[in-house]
């Protein structure tokens, strides 16, 4: 469909998405450790069981270890402005690398990884963009994602604007 619409693709390796997820996870779990800490020992029940875990289980990590993640986070950082910079306008992924999880599995599994498709752009600051792009074999909804450099969301929603209006995606609901 892209190509259609005149969009040049061709695949890009972007140097430390492999681990994003890992170092992304510490800078993400430590740092809202260190936001309810307090309130997480004064007031447990105040927050959900799923959250709790999934914050607690940051006690694991020293400032040491989130030092070193945000380190990477900065290289990860500086390897997509070059990308961005050097080789591409856009890039164009799947919002999530697999079907997404049900509540349930959600629910009965706090820690479970939510994807790093997304992740990537969390850590880096650029802005992206998730459309419906269809579903998956059992109905759950599947999503196209769409970033692009630093200050360039007009590109990014000029993209998935035309994508939106070229596709039925926006109109259909899962059957589940």
């Amino acid at each position: 469909m892209l190509r259609g619409l005149g969009v040049e693709l061709r695949a890009v390796d972007v140097p430390g998405l492999e681990d994003a997820n890992d170092f992304g996870t510490v800078v993400l779990t430590w740092e809202a450790l260190q936001y309810h800490k307090a309130n997480l020992a004064s007031q447990p029940s105040k927050f959900g069981r799923s959250f709790r875990e999934r914050v607690l289980a940051a006690q694991k990590y020293s400032r040491a270890d989130y030092d070193a993640a945000q380190a990477r986070r900065a290289a990860l950082r500086e390897a997509c402005v070059r990308l961005f910079r050097d080789e591409v306008d856009l890039l164009v992924s799947p919002g999530r690398e697999a079907p997404p999880p049900t509540m349930a599995e959600l629910i009965g599994s706090p820690l479970t990884i939510r994807g790093q498709a997304h992740r990537l752009y969390n850590l880096t600051g650029q802005p992206a963009v998730v459309l419906p792009m269809g579903f998956s074999g059992d109905g759950l909804p599947l999503g196209l994602q769409v970033a692009a450099d630093h200050w360039r969301e007009d590109l990014v929603y000029q993209v998935a604007a035309a994508y939106e209006d070229a596709t039925p995606w926006k109109t259909m609901h899962p059957t589940l």
